[in-house]
């Protein structure tokens, strides 16, 4: 797991994609930038790790 800081809200990514419009298909496809998920992987760690 990766120490460095990452502010990516991946809350916004997620409504900045919605905000933007949808298709099924562009559903289907969506995928979150690298740093969202880098964010979100370690946000998921420290919940597990420090409650």
């Amino acid at each position: 797991m990766t120490t460095s800081v990452n502010t990516t809200k991946v809350y916004e990514e997620i409504i900045e994609f919605i905000a933007a419009g949808t298709t099924p298909q562009s559903v289907i496809d969506f995928k979150l930038s690298d740093s969202a998920k880098e964010r979100l992987e370690n946000l998921v760690y420290r919940a597990r790790t420090e409650g």
